[in-house]
């Protein structure tokens, strides 16, 4: 089959935290598959153009009389969703819905059954390791599972997790990856005074900010002040911004949630870049971080815990350098390891830059799911 039309489901398109679904979209599209987008909301449209306004199918929103009849009778809500987007996406035609997170495979599943087509199903992270362990959502994937045609997980992490909730069918490792066209390398800038340390991410509990903060204290106590650079936004900004104060830290830049340029910016103009995630007992932690990525593709040293996924994403040579999450003096001594070695920074970004290149570029990675998506598809034109 030379061409595939693809539905993408996902329950929001797009939030500025999951912009590797839009890069997932385009890098398909550029090897000849055309996607529309099936959601339940759309936003962002002028920061996420693609794909244009006529593919995208967005379910109407049920008035407050229609949700409250739907709740007295215990109607099902993902079959509502699928019913009320049914007629536009049989006009679309898909050969195949793909699913981004287990939770919007729960509202595709209907929707693939009733147009007949084959269901994949992306899965990142606590989307298998923090959802299906909460006890009012425990076996929330057992019918999905009879659904799905094949599974996609964006690391050996996420692979291991899916199979522990039961899920035996066909699993292809795909993971997200970088636009290196955006994320050019560029050398490491001069060694300075107060290094440029990049952070980027949630400002949640998992991230671990605080951690990375506690850190720059104690190597400003030591002689190696840090400028750090903190990208989010989130519930824990505010405790972040008093935990600066209260070590008197003033060299730290809060510059919000910015876009993929804007991150793009600080990376460029980072001397280091610390991811200090954290796992949870929830069981939340990393799947496959674009971020880290993101900064190797980029050519930045970086550092980061050994958290979920995180260490599928180093480059092999670095692998033991992964710090324990909470470990404060472990990531400070780390930091202080890397910005006292100026010399070693250039072949770091070299490296880095290799490893993106070699696993996880998109252009590859898109060739690979288009490959997929021609299997199933055309495993379903012949049944």
């Amino acid at each position: 089959m030379s061409h595939v039309v693809v539905g993408h489901v996902v329950n929001t398109y797009v939030t500025v935290s999951e912009t590797f679904i839009p890069d997932a979209i385009a890098a398909v599209d550029a090897h000849g598959t055309e996607s529309w987008v099936i959601c339940g909301r759309s936003e962002n449209e002028d920061r996420f153009p693609l794909p244009p306004p006529e593919r995208r199918i967005v379910a109407p929103v049920p008035s407050t009389a229609r949700r409250i009849v739907d709740r007295l009778r215990g109607a099902d809500p993902r079959r509502r969703f699928a019913g009320s987007v049914l007629a536009d996406a049989r006009t679309a035609g898909p050969d195949l819905l793909h699913a981004h997170f287990g939770w919007s495979a729960l509202y595709a599943a209907p929707l693939a059954q009733l147009m007949d087509i084959p269901l994949v199903t992306t899965f990142h992270g606590s989307d298998v390791t923090v959802l299906p362990l909460q006890p009012e959502h425990r076996g929330v994937y057992t019918g999905l599972f009879g659904t799905m045609t094949a599974a996609i997980v964006v690391s050996r992490y996420v692979q291991g997790a899916l199979e522990d909730l039961g899920w035996a069918g066909p699993t292809h490792i795909v993971p997200a990856g970088v636009d290196v066209r955006r994320f050019t390398f560029r050398e490491p800038p001069a060694a300075c005074d107060a290094p440029r340390v990049a952070f980027v991410g949630r400002l949640v509990e998992r991230k671990g900010a605080d951690v990375l903060l506690r850190a720059a204290a104690g190597l400003r106590a030591d002689g190696t002040p840090v400028e750090v650079h903190l990208v989010g936004d989130g519930p824990e900004r505010s405790a972040l911004e008093a935990l600066a104060r209260e070590h008197r830290l003033e060299e730290i830049r809060f510059h919000g949630a910015l876009g993929p340029d804007g991150v793009r910016d600080v990376l460029r103009g980072a001397h280091l870049m610390v991811m200090p995630s954290r796992a949870l007992p929830s069981g939340s932690g990393e799947g496959s971080p674009v971020v880290l990525k993101e900064a190797l593709a980029t050519g930045v040293p970086v550092i980061a815990t050994d958290t979920g996924g995180t260490r599928e994403v180093m480059p092999p040579e670095y692998r033991d350098e992964l710090v324990a999450g909470d470990d404060v003096a472990g990531l400070a001594h780390q930091m202080r390891a890397v910005l006292h070695d100026p010399a070693s920074w250039a072949r770091r970004a070299h490296v880095g830059r290799a490893w993106v290149e070699q696993e996880f570029d998109w252009g590859v990675l898109g060739a690979r799911t288009v490959e997929l998506y021609a299997t199933l598809a055309g495993d379903a034109e012949r049944r």
